[in-house]
């Protein structure tokens, strides 16, 4: 399972979380003005709050 990060492109700000069954996460799934991040799979979601602690992971 890949965790996910749903941010919104304007604030940075993460929207919800997931995990996808497969490495390949869906980025055509989600809607305009979002961004997704795939994360390692060791990776809690929940830490990164927003888009600029992406950075840091």
């Amino acid at each position: 399972m890949t965790p996910y990060v749903v941010f919104d492109e304007t604030s940075g700000e993460a929207k919800r979380w997931g995990r996808c069954p497969t490495d390949d996460v869906p980025r055509q799934a989600f809607y305009p003005g979002e961004v997704v991040h795939a994360l390692e799979a060791d990776v809690d979601p929940l830490n990164i709050p927003t888009l600029s602690d992406m950075d840091t992971q």
